[in-house]
C-alpha cells in the first residue's frame, strides 16, 4: 500500500514539471493557432516557421478533417501573402483528402490560387488554375463562372471575362444588380466594344443608386469602384466633363466596402482610391475651366498621397517591430521546447524505472506468497503421512500389553486400514470446513485430493467406507447441508437465490440434489418450516 502510494505521488510530480504537456494537443494547437492569427504583419522565414510547426502539431494529433482545417486556414494565409509557392504546396497536400471527402472549400481553394495569379498579373497562370477549377465546378457551378469572371477581369483577359460573365448571367436566378453584371459591362469597356457597354454601364449604375437609394447604402464595392471609374473615364474621353464631374463627385460622396471585393484585398489600387478619384475631379475641374477648384483637388490629392504614404510607412514600421519581436519569441519558444523535451525524457526514464522496480517487487511477493503457500502444503501433508506412518507402525500396544494375544495377518491390515481411512475422513471433514471447497462449483475428485494430500483412488474408496456413498452424492448432501444451515441463518432469504452461494452450478441440478437429500422440493421445504415455525 505504501509503496503504490509512493508511485502515485513520484507520477504526480513527474506530469507536474512539464505544464505544456498537461494541456490536452487540441488546445495546444488552437493555441498556436490563436498565435499566428495575432501576427497579422508576420511574414517571410518566421511566418513559414511557425506554419509549418502548426501543420507538424495537426499531424501528429491524427485526425484527418482536424489537419484538412488547419491546412486551410495556412493556406488562406499565404493567398493573404501572396504567396504562391507555399499557398500552392499546401494546396496540393489538402487536394487528396478533400476530394475523397468531396470538401466544400475544394472548388474556392483554386479558385483562390487563380484570383492570386491575377493579382500579380500573371494571365497564363490564372487561366491555368481557371481551368483546373473547372474539374471542381460541380461544387457550385455558378461560383466558378462567377469567380472565373472576375478574375480574367483582374488579370487583363477581358474576352473570357466576358465569357464567363455571360454564362453566369444566363444561369442567374435574381435580376437584382450584382458581380456578374458590373463585370460584363468593364470588359465591354475594355474590349471597345463602345456602344454596348455605355448602355451596360449606364443600366448598372441606374440600378445601383436605385438600389443605395432604397436601402439608405452609403458604401460601394471594388467592381462599382471600377464600373464608376470607367465610366468617368469614357465621358471624359467623349468631352462630357461636366457629366464626368458629377459620377467622380458621387463616387467622392460614398465610402469604399472593402468586404464587398472578391477573395482577396490588399491590392494598393484599392487602398489608394481617394486618391485616384481626387486626381480626376482635379483633371475634370481643370478642363471645364474650374481652375481653383482643380488646385483645391489637386492638393487634396497630394494631401491623400501623403496620407497613405505615412500609413505605409507607419505599416512597414509596424511590421520590422513585430519580426523583431517574432523573432525573440521563437528563440525563447525554441528554448522553453528543448527544456520541455529534456524534462520530458528525463520523466520518461524516471516513469520506466519506477514501473520496473514495481513489477520486480510485484513478482517477487507472487512468488513468496507462492512459496510460502506451496511448502505449507507440504508441511500438511508430511504432517498427515507421519500420522498414518504412526498408525500403522505403533509399538505401544505391544509393550503395554505383551500377554495378549495378537491378531492374524488379515484382522491386523483391516485394522489399520480402518485407522488410516478415519484419519483421512477426519483430514477431509477439516478441508471443507476451513477451506470450504465445496462452494465452488467446479470442484471435482482430482480437487479434493489434491487439497487433502492423497490421491483421488484413496479419496474415492474412503469416502465409500466412511460414508456409503460416492463423491458426488457426498458432495451434494454436504453442500444441502450447508445450505440449510444459511436457511436457519437467513430465514427470510430465497433458497433458490441461497443455492449459488452454497456451490451448486445450475437450478435444475440443486432441484434434483435437494429433493435427493432431503425427500422434499425447495418449496415444500419452505413450507413445511412455515407450519412447524422453524
Amino acid at each position: 500500500m505504501k509503496t503504490s502510494i509512493l508511485y502515485i505521488f513520484l507520477l504526480s510530480v513527474l506530469y507536474a514539471c512539464d505544464s505544456h504537456s498537461l494541456l490536452p494537443p487540441k488546445q495546444q494547437l488552437d493555441q498556436q493557432i490563436a498565435q499566428l492569427n495575432d501576427y497579422s504583419l508576420l511574414s517571410g522565414r518566421l511566418n513559414d516557421q511557425l506554419c509549418e510547426e502548426i501543420e507538424t502539431h495537426a499531424q501528429e494529433i491524427g485526425n484527418d478533417s482536424l489537419l484538412l482545417a488547419t491546412r486551410q486556414i495556412i493556406y488562406t494565409r499565404y493567398c493573404r501573402l501572396q504567396d504562391t509557392a507555399h499557398a500552392r504546396m499546401l494546396l496540393d497536400r489538402m487536394k487528396p483528402y478533400a476530394i475523397r471527402i468531396k470538401d466544400k472549400h475544394l472548388l474556392m481553394n483554386h479558385l483562390r490560387m487563380a484570383f492570386l495569379h491575377a493579382q500579380i498579373r500573371q494571365p497564363a497562370e490564372c487561366e491555368r488554375w481557371i481551368n483546373e477549377a473547372r474539374k471542381y465546378a460541380y461544387i457550385n457551378p455558378q461560383n466558378w463562372y462567377i469567380t472565373a469572371a472576375s478574375a480574367c477581369l483582374e488579370c487583363g483577359l477581358y474576352p473570357q471575362a466576358l465569357i464567363y460573365a455571360d454564362s453566369a448571367l444566363v444561369n442567374l436566378k435574381y435580376k437584382v444588380i450584382s458581380s456578374p453584371h458590373l463585370v460584363k459591362a468593364i470588359a465591354l469597356s475594355r474590349t471597345g466594344k463602345t456602344a454596348e457597354a455605355e448602355e451596360w454601364t449606364q443600366r448598372c449604375i441606374t440600378d445601383i443608386r436605385h438600389f443605395q437609394a432604397k436601402h439608405q447604402i452609403h458604401t460601394i464595392s471594388y467592381l462599382q469602384y471600377q464600373l464608376f471609374m470607367e465610366y468617368a473615364v469614357s465621358l471624359r474621353k467623349h468631352g462630357k466633363n461636366k457629366e464626368a464631374l458629377s459620377v467622380l463627385e458621387e463616387l467622392d460622396r460614398v465610402s469604399f466596402n472593402n468586404v464587398a471585393t472578391p477573395l482577396l484585398r490588399n491590392k494598393d489600387n484599392i487602398e489608394e482610391y481617394k486618391v485616384r478619384v481626387a486626381r480626376m475631379l482635379s483633371e475634370c475641374h481643370y478642363a471645364t475651366g474650374n481652375q481653383s477648384e482643380a488646385i483645391q483637388q489637386a492638393n487634396r490629392a497630394d494631401s491623400l498621397q501623403s496620407h497613405y504614404a505615412q500609413e505605409q510607412m507607419n505599416i512597414r514600421r509596424k511590421m520590422i517591430s513585430e519580426s523583431l519581436q517574432n523573432e525573440l519569441l521563437s528563440t525563447r519558444l525554441k528554448s522553453q521546447k528543448a527544456e520541455a523535451e529534456q524534462a520530458r525524457l528525463i520523466q520518461y526514464i524516471l516513469t520506466g524505472v519506477i514501473i520496473l522496480l514495481m513489477a520486480i517487487l510485484t513478482g517477487g511477493y507472487l512468488w513468496w506468497r507462492n512459496h510460502r503457500r506451496r511448502l505449507r502444503q507440504l508441511f500438511d501433508l508430511l504432517i498427515s503421512h507421519h500420522a498414518a506412518w504412526l498408525l500403522i507402525h505403533d509399538p505401544l500396544p505391544l509393550i503395554s500389553r505383551p500377554q495378549i494375544k495378537l491378531p492374524d495377518h488379515s484382522e491386523a491390515n483391516t485394522e489399520v486400514t480402518t485407522k488410516a481411512d478415519n484419519l483421512l475422513y477426519q483430514r477431509i471433514l477439516s478441508v471443507m470446513k476451513e477451506q470450504k471447497p465445496f462452494l465452488n462449483p467446479n470442484l471435482d475428485l482430482v480437487t479434493l485430493s489434491r487439497l487433502v494430500g492423497t490421491n483421488r483412488t484413496q479419496l474415492s474408496t474412503t469416502l465409500n467406507r466412511q460414508t456409503g456413498m460416492n463423491f458426488s452424492r457426498w458432495l451434494a448432501e454436504y453442500r444441502v447441508h450447508h445450505l440449510l444451515s444459511l436457511v436457519a441463518l437467513r430465514p427470510d432469504s430465497d433458497i433458490t437465490a441461497l443455492a449459488s452461494e452454497s456451490g451448486f452450478t445450475s437450478r435444475t441440478s440443486f432441484f434434483r440434489q435437494f429433493r435427493q437429500v432431503t425427500g422434499l422440493t425447495p418449496n415444500q421445504y419452505r413450507n413445511v418450516r412455515k407450519e412447524t415455525g422453524k
